[in-house]
Order: structure tokens, then C-alpha cells, then sequence
């Protein structure tokens, strides 16, 4: 009994043992397996619903602990998932919004723009346009619809490479830099647009283009351009554009690395043409007329003017032609010394064209042309200097009877880079310093003195002596000439001054004055203070002035001269008989001596001799109770001629004296 109660009691403690064990466990599991189990469910219900963001935390190195760090790293790929997506979700509502907004606006530009405006693709294709677009290249909508508009058929085929460029500025940068482009428009009508864009996406595949129209605007440049730079007349290029392009051209010249010979002769040439007698025709005939001829010589000369040749006209009737790289013989050839260069082709088949005659108003009427050349490339001869050059050729063909060409030699460059060295020379500030007075005295036939000429010569460092004829002419161009007859008058002055103190000299001295000084506003009053300062009787003083002058401004002159000869001036016509000669203003003007030039002189050669404008001139000289002065008396036989005319003549030249240096003509004379 009592072993069979103790039995059972054992079977009950393993039993209650075996069920804590299981109740142990089972608290242990729940505790391990359950709560995380839990968390990890309750995270996901919150995941599900995009509120957790939080990593899970269970302690352990078990799978529990393995599971929830997988499904931490997987929480946070869903949140980054969801963060990547709710942006893009985001910029595609955006872009939509833009697109949708740049769609109204388009609308809003199409319907009121006063610009032309496309909407493209980078393929050339024109996806959309506004109605203003259409309406500058005269096409309709219906046009557009049909597909009449494309990119290829509006363009202007040369602007092709320029539309490429846009293309690929447009792809690299997203915008279309403002260019000018040609547009076609539907019957054939071209318009001229300034064009600009930008792409109409990120992806660069669209744009937007705007047009403006600036037709007129470039009709405008163009017509400022042709008032500008071309000859309203004739057509031709104008002055202003020769200069510019000759520099340009002497330039490029100068900066070729090509062999000395090729450079110097085959590059370059240069042609003036001047017309014959142009101001005859023009008065013969009449201004509209000449206008006419002008621009049938213009047309005539562009016929045989091959590409790489410009004409220009330079002034009333002259014409310059620049040629360039074009240098070739009659037969294509490269040039040779022993052949006839294009060049001298051109100048001779120039001169036959202009000569031939053409109809103007239904009559027939020719001129012709003198011409000068220079072929060669002169390094030493600036471009300002080529006109003065081609001047000098060109009268040379006009000194030849004119209708003929003829080219620049040795002689005249040397001329005229004597001309340079003496235009350089004038400018030195000591150039008055370097002059010095001659006097030539006058007598009469008995070789009594009766007046004195002053002469100014120059004696350079640099050049040595200068011959009168040389820096006269010049001094005369370039404006010296006033300094050089203000020097002289005041030289003049000061020696008469002097000499006038102890009454040793009663004569008069001559001086030359030039156009340019007496036509000066100022002359008169510099002239009379000079006199007046150095108390020099006004007697003493003749002024010279040849007929060129007295034609210059006729009446300007003649009121000065007037002017002065109350003062008691005298006035002396020098070279009488070589220009304007007239009886008219001989006699209209206070002039009290005529000067014959030595060109008459020289005439007589014997005692036979007869020289009629000689004899004239003395007989209306004696008719105006007038003196005459003889220049360049070198001989018996001049001087007896002279005394046989019988008339009030003064003796000047070599015969009797040569100018004489101050102190000479001093010691002679006055001592």
C-alpha cells in the first residue's frame, strides 16, 4: 500500500516537474521568439502604411536578431525607393506644369506676337509655328497643316552652314545664338531675320525659335553702305574706298613671304586713268550729258575687268583700277620678262574701249583716255605716295598727245622719291634757318641798275643746295609757301631798312608772292605792318604775282592789289605770255610792269631772228605805258634785239649778272 502510494506520488512530482519544465520553456519562447516576432509585425503593419523609418532593435545573435537587420537594410531601401520616387512623381508634376504653361503661352505669342516664332526639333522638323511666322514668308495654316512648311524649303541654301552651327550650339548649350539667316518665302520673296532660341527641355530635343524681321533694316545698311563706299554716279567704288583698300592691299603685299621677284612684279598693279579733254565736252555739250559719259566709260571698263580688279573713281574724271593676284600674260601663262604682261593688256585694250564711241541722247559721241601704270611693287613708295606717282605717268601720256598708256619709270619713281626726301626735309623745324636770299639785279640797256629781284634759295644739310624749281612747287603744295614769302619779305625789309638809313639805295626790290599768301585774309594787314615796322617806303617794294594767281580769285586779288598800289606797291605780271594771259585784267588791274619769260627769250638765236610774241608784248606794254623786264638775257644778240623793239625794257640774266649773294650785291651796288 504504502509502496504503491509512494509510487504514485513520484508519478505525480514528474508529472508536475515535466509540466513546470514545459511552463518554463514555454514563458522562455514567448519571452525569445514571440516579442520579437511581434515588433518585427507591428513594424511591418507601419511600413505599410509609410509611417516607420525607425530600425528595429532586437538583442541577439540569433536568427530573431539576423532577421530584423535584414529587415532594417530593407526598410531602408523601401524608404529610399519611396523618397526617389515621391521626387520624381514631384519633377514630372513640374514639368507637366511647365509644359502646360509654355503651351498657353505659346498660344498667348502665336495669336498677338508681331514676332515670328517656330517650335522645332534638333532634326530640322518643324513642329509648330505662329501664325506671324507664316504671314513674313507669305503662307497660310492650312499651309503648315499640308506640310508646305519646312525648315529645308524656308532656308536660304547659303545659310545652310550657318544653321548648322546654331544646331550644334543649340545641342551643347541648349540655346541658339542670335545669327542673320535668309528666309524663302512661299513665291520665291526673301526675307532677311535676325533668329535667336533656346531648347525647350532638358533633354535638348525641342526648341523654340523667334524671328524678327529686319528686311528694311538691311536695305537700309545697304544703301547707307553703297552712299558710303560707292560712287553715287557711276556705280563704281568711291574715293574713300580706294584709299582704304589700297593700304589694305599694300599690306598684304608687304607681309608675303613669296620670292623677291614674283613679289615685286607679279602680285600687284595699279592703273590711273584720267579722260582727255573731259571739261571741253562738258562744255561743248552739257552737264546731264557728261554725267551720261561718265557712267558709260564706268560700264565699258568693268566689261574687261576681270575678277581681282576694282574700279574707283577717285575724282571728276579720274579713275583708279586695283589689281590684285592676277598678273598673267595674253596667253594664261605666269608673266616672263620676254612676254606682254596682263597688266600692259589691260591698259592697252583700256585705252581702245573708252575710245570707242557711244550714243547719248541719240547722238554719237566719244572721248579718250590717257592712263597711267605701275606694275611693279615699289617697297620704298608708300601707298599715300602711289597716286602723286601714277599722276606724274599719266601726264606724261597726256604730254605724248593723250589716248595711250604709259607706265611708271625708273626716273619718275627716283623723281619722286626726290620729292619725298624734300617734303621730309621741309618739315625740320630749322628749314627757314636753312634758306638764304639771292639778288638778281635789273638794268637798263645802258647797264645802269634800275631794280633788283630777290630770290630765295636752300641750302639742306642733308641734300646740299635745291635747285628753286625743285621746293618752290612743293612748298607751293604743302602749304611752306606762305612761310617761305613771309621770310623773304621780312629779309627784304630788313636790308632796304638798313641800306634806307644813309639814302645808299633809292631802287626797289621785287618780291614773288604766291597765290596761296595773297589770298590769305590776313595778308594785308601782315604785309603793311612788316613794311611799316622796318620803315620801308612802300615804293620800294614790287610785288610779283604770276597769271595763275590773278585767275585764282579775281576779284579777291584785284581789291587787295588795289589796296596796296595806294599805298604806292607796284605789281610786276612774272612769265607774262605762258598762261592766262588777257588784255582785260591787264588793263582792269594796278599792274605797272610786265615781266617776259625766258622761254621767249631763249627764241632768239641770231640777229635773223623773229619772235613775235615778243615784239607784242613790248608794243602793248609801251600802248599801257608799262615797264618791261627781259628775264634770262644771256647774249649780245638777245640784249640787241631788245634795244631794236624801242620800248621801256629792263634787262635781267646772265649778260649783265647773275644773283648775286647780300653782301656781293652790296659791295657792287650800294658801296
Amino acid at each position: 500500500m504504502t509502496t504503491s502510494i509512494a509510487r504514485f506520488l513520484n508519478i505525480i512530482f514528474f508529472v508536475v516537474l515535466v509540466v513546470l519544465i514545459v511552463l518554463g520553456l514555454s514563458i522562455y519562447f514567448a519571452k525569445r521568439i514571440a516579442s520579437p516576432i511581434t515588433v518585427l509585425n507591428q513594424a511591418v503593419n507601419k511600413i505599410i502604411q509609410f509611417q516607420q523609418r525607425e530600425a528595429v532593435v532586437i538583442k541577439g545573435n540569433d536568427e530573431v536578431a539576423e532577421l530584423a537587420l535584414n529587415f532594417n537594410v530593407m526598410t531602408s531601401t523601401l524608404f529610399n525607393i519611396k523618397d526617389d520616387l515621391e521626387l520624381t512623381l514631384k519633377q514630372i508634376g513640374e514639368k507637366n506644369a511647365q509644359i502646360l504653361k509654355d503651351a498657353v503661352r505659346f498660344k498667348r505669342w502665336e495669336s498677338s506676337s508681331f514676332i515670328g516664332i517656330i517650335r522645332g526639333d534638333t532634326t530640322g522638323k518643324i513642329v509648330d509655328v505662329n501664325d506671324t511666322f507664316l504671314s513674313m514668308l507669305g503662307y497660310s495654316r492650312e499651309d503648315f497643316e499640308l506640310g508646305a512648311v519646312s525648315w529645308m524649303k524656308v532656308s536660304d541654301y547659303q545659310y545652310e552652314q550657318s544653321d548648322e552651327m546654331a544646331f550644334e550650339t543649340l545641342a551643347e548649350s541648349g540655346e541658339i545664338p542670335a545669327y542673320e539667316k535668309v528666309f524663302v518665302g512661299k513665291h520665291g520673296d526673301q526675307m532677311t531675320a535676325l533668329i535667336g532660341g533656346a531648347t525647350f527641355d532638358d533633354d535638348r530635343d525641342e526648341f523654340i525659335a523667334f524671328i524678327v524681321d529686319i528686311t528694311s533694316q538691311k536695305q537700309a545698311e545697304e544703301r547707307i553702305n553703297k552712299l558710303a563706299f560707292y560712287d553715287d554716279l557711276t556705280g563704281a567704288m568711291n574715293r574713300y574706298s580706294f584709299e582704304n583698300d589700297i593700304k589694305d592691299c599694300m599690306e598684304r603685299i608687304e607681309g608675303r613671304s613669296i620670292d623677291d621677284h614674283i613679289r615685286k612684279r607679279h602680285q600687284f598693279a595699279l592703273l590711273l586713268i584720267n579722260l582727255d579733254k573731259f571739261s571741253q565736252f562738258n562744255l561743248i555739250y552739257n552737264e546731264e550729258m557728261a554725267d551720261e559719259l561718265l557712267r558709260a566709260v564706268v560700264d565699258k571698263i568693268k566689261v574687261v575687268l576681270p575678277s581681282g580688279c576694282e574700279i574707283y573713281r577717285y575724282s571728276g574724271d579720274s579713275f583708279f583700277i586695283i589689281v590684285q593676284d592676277c598678273l598673267r600674260n595674253v596667253d594664261g601663262d605666269q608673266l616672263y620678262e620676254n612676254k606682254p604682261s596682263f597688266s600692259y593688256n589691260l591698259a592697252d585694250k583700256l585705252v581702245d574701249i573708252i575710245a570707242a564711241p557711244v550714243v547719248i541722247d541719240g547722238e554719237m559721241v566719244s572721248i579718250t583716255a590717257s592712263i597711267g601704270l605701275l606694275e611693279n611693287y615699289v617697297p620704298s613708295i608708300n601707298h599715300k605716295d602711289l597716286k602723286p606717282l601714277l599722276e606724274l605717268t599719266m601726264k606724261g601720256a597726256k604730254a605724248d598727245g593723250g589716248n595711250r598708256f604709259a607706265v611708271a619709270t625708273v626716273r619718275e619713281i627716283a623723281f619722286l622719291r626726290r620729292q619725298f626726301d624734300l617734303i621730309y626735309a621741309m618739315q625740320n623745324h630749322s628749314f627757314l634757318d636753312e634758306l638764304y636770299l639771292v639778288l638778281q639785279p635789273q638794268f637798263d640797256t645802258a647797264k645802269n641798275i634800275v631794280g633788283t629781284e630777290a630770290l630765295v634759295r636752300w641750302n639742306s644739310p642733308e641734300l646740299g643746295n635745291i635747285r628753286p624749281d625743285e621746293f618752290i612747287a612743293l612748298a607751293e603744295q604743302n602749304g611752306k609757301i606762305v612761310e617761305i614769302d613771309t621770310w623773304v619779305i621780312e629779309q627784304v625789309c630788313e636790308l632796304l631798312a638798313v641800306y634806307n638809313s644813309n639814302k645808299s639805295y633809292a631802287g626797289s626790290i621785287s618780291i614773288n608772292i604766291s597765290a596761296k599768301h595773297i589770298a590769305q585774309p590776313s595778308f594785308l594787314k601782315r604785309f603793311t605792318s612788316t613794311i611799316e615796322d622796318y620803315g620801308v617806303s612802300f615804293e620800294q617794294i614790287t610785288l610779283e604775282l604770276t597769271e595763275s594767281v590773278l585767275v585764282a580769285d579775281f576779284q579777291l586779288i584785284s581789291e587787295k592789289m588795289q589796296t596796296l598800289r595806294e599805298k604806292g606797291v607796284r605789281f610786276s605780271i612774272d612769265d607774262f605770255g605762258t598762261g592766262y594771259s588777257s588784255l582785260s585784267y591787264i588793263k582792269n588791274l594796278p599792274v605797272t610792269e610786265l615781266k617776259i619769260d625766258k622761254t621767249f627769250i631763249d627764241s632768239i638765236v641770231s640777229s635773223d631772228s623773229y619772235v613775235p610774241i615778243v615784239n607784242l608784248i613790248i608794243q602793248m606794254a609801251n600802248a599801257l605805258n608799262l615797264k618791261i623786264v627781259a628775264e634770262g638775257v644771256e647774249n649780245q644778240i638777245q640784249l640787241d634785239y631788245l634795244e631794236a623793239q624801242r620800248g621801256n625794257v629792263a634787262i635781267q640774266g646772265y649778260y649783265f649778272s647773275k644773283p648775286l649773294p647780300v653782301e656781293e650785291w652790296v659791295s657792287r651796288f650800294i658801296n
